[in-house]
């Protein structure tokens, strides 16, 4: 009944157009558009049968004739013959009488100045005709709504285009405003083109800022000067001989306090490790230590215990940022040198946990350490990883726990954190040539054997030798019960450019070959959805880890995170 009263009322409009005396009509192919436009009204329900080429005029019946008309109908610099018969927007309007052929609210004469015109994404459809003109993901009529670039993929030129900020959060006008460090956002359609994505690694420096982190609760008393003794004996004593200034010095407390930024001087080091407290507290909050000392932004909220429904000896929680105005570096809390490597020496008898809010472990009956309800949570695991790897922080961890009788007796190792200071030292280049992790236990539980091999370790970071290396990708499954990889986004990879270009021996296939410290190497991704992805039809966002490495060893990681809408994915 519906569509019978709107053929009615369409006919109505039909002669009206023909019955009204003050209608001027100028040409008779004008008057051929009118009747075709009521035409197609009226037979709107059967348009996809009858108008097969999309040229709004049914295959059946003569219409617009502008496609074979020498001259510009519409006014807008393209001629008639290139514009045609086609309905771009839908409109019921042709082309060729459309001053605006693709509906973006940008005039064809202002997306095609000259002939041919412009195709700014390369694409094969030229702006006027192009919704997304540059390819960013973001419509040109929402650029217009945005005030963004509708001709520029990234108009801030902060390296993420400019769907992808809008989709994920950041400013696309705002180069400040970006993705975390070692982040990278990008916007894929099922189906669609191939997405180019730039991703950069920096080769660290040879010389060395060494921080020794102490942890400073409760459990670490009994070994602390014991520690303390063995790290002013590896520091004045034991280093490889180097020439000066290779080895600067800086101290840190867990819960994160800096005790010294790095210096040079070791007479001002061996001075501050006497100010180092002896273990008082009660929260390690490791994690966000070792974030806040590779990037120093400041934190506060408050932490406590909990058990059962309730927080308990609730504390506040002030890490400060660091100020470097006149310290030797500018990077992170400890005010590390630029261009060199980082190593954070972590004495615990601790894993490096996330802490969770209080909110996720609620009536559960779980009980650890958490954030109190509605205060801010700290730095999890990536992103504190993510910022290691980006400031060239490495670290090694010195586990000092022990399992003893209730006298304290009969001590044995207490492994059960070893395989987490593993991870974070793989993760991090603190590890040997062939790649196996640096961190070690302590020989008693009064601290001793940790001269020898801390000296060893520092050793193995030190020689670097030219590297050849290349990508590996670690996804996991896009979606539950799903046999499909967030990797499975990945076509292909390849080296791109190295800067300066003469500090490797060349690229080739997938490999940097004979790269040299402190090099910017640059890999292409190509990204396409190809096959369906499971998902709803609205936001899916999904990631995959890109680690640098050279042979098993890792030298760096970043993070893809990619957006995917599937409206026009199969049915399933």
């Amino acid at each position: 009944m519906k569509k019978n009263l709107f053929k009615i009322f369409s006919i109505i409009v039909v002669l009206s157009i023909f019955s009204c005396s003050d209608v001027s009509v100028n040409t008779t192919e004008n008057e051929n558009i009118a009747d075709v436009e009521a035409e197609i009204i009226v037979d709107n329900e059967n348009e996809s049968d009858m108008d097969q080429d999309q040229d709004i005029i049914p295959d059946d019946e003569p219409g617009c004739t502008c496609d074979t008309v020498e001259g510009d109908e519409d006014g807008d610099g393209i001629p008639n013959t290139v514009e045609g018969c086609l309905d771009s927007d839908w409109d019921n309007i042709p082309d060729c009488m459309d001053e605006d052929s693709d509906g973006d609210g940008i005039a064809d004469k202002r997306e095609c100045l000259i002939q041919p015109c412009v195709d700014t994404d390369e694409d094969g459809t030229p702006d006027y005709l192009d919704r997304d003109s540059d390819n960013d993901h973001l419509s040109d009529k929402k650029e217009l709504d945005e005030g963004t670039n509708p001709y520029i993929a990234d108009t801030d030129r902060d390296g993420t285009k400019d769907g992808a900020e809008s989709k994920f959060g950041t400013d696309p006008l705002d180069p400040e405003s970006r993705p975390p460090d070692g982040f990278y956002y990008v916007m894929l359609d099922y189906g669609g083109d191939e997405e180019k994505l730039l991703i950069d690694f920096t080769t660290s420096g040879v010389e060395l800022d060494i921080v020794t982190m102490f942890d400073v609760t409760g459990s670490m008393q009994y070994p602390f000067e014991k520690i303390k003794e063995q790290v002013l004996s590896v520091i004045n004593e034991d280093l490889p001989a180097k020439e000066d200034d290779f080895f600067i010095f800086g101290i840190v407390e867990a819960p994160y306090n800096v005790v010294l930024p790095v210096t040079h001087d070791k007479d001002v080091f061996n001075a501050s490790i006497s100010e180092v407290f002896k273990p008082y507290g009660n929260y390690e909050i490791l994690l966000e230590t070792i974030y806040q000392t590779t990037v120093g932004d400041g934190f506060s909220s408050q932490i406590g215990y909990y058990f059962g429904n309730n927080s308990e000896n609730i504390e506040d929680v002030i890490f400060s940022s660091q100020s470097c105005e006149g310290q030797i570096g500018n990077v992170g809390g400890l005010c590390f040198r630029e261009d060199a490597s980082h190593l954070v020496v972590l004495f615990t008898d601790q894993e490096i946990n996330e802490i969770p809010s209080e909110e996720e472990v609620k009536y559960t009956r779980y009980y650890d350490d958490v954030w109190v309800e509605g205060e801010e949570k700290g730095h999890n695991q990536q992103e504190t990883l993510l910022a290691m790897s980006f400031n060239h922080v490495k670290i090694i961890i010195v586990n000092t726990s022990f399992n003893c009788d209730n006298d304290g007796n009969n001590c044995k190792i207490d492994n059960y954190d070893n395989d987490n200071h593993d991870y974070f030292s793989e993760m991090t280049g603190g590890v040997d040539s062939y790649g196996n992790s640096l961190s070690f236990h302590t020989t008693d539980k009064a601290g001793n054997g940790i001269r020898e091999k801390l000296a060893d370790a520092i050793e193995a970071l030190t020689e670097y030798s030219e590297k050849d290396v290349t990508l590996n990708f670690e996804g996991s499954y896009i979606a539950d019960n799903s046999d499909v990889y967030t990797t499975d986004v990945i076509k292909s990879f390849r080296p791109f450019q190295a800067d300066p270009a003469e500090n490797i021996e060349k690229m080739e296939d997938i490999f940097f070959y004979k790269v040299k410290p402190e090099t910017k190497l640059t890999f292409e991704l190509t990204l396409q959805i190809d096959s369906y992805l499971p998902g709803v039809s609205w936001d899916n966002i999904s990631e995959f880890t890109v680690k640098l490495m050279s042979g098993d060893q890792v030298l760096g990681i970043r993070v893809v995170r990619f957006y995917y809408y599937i409206e026009n994915g199969p049915n399933f």
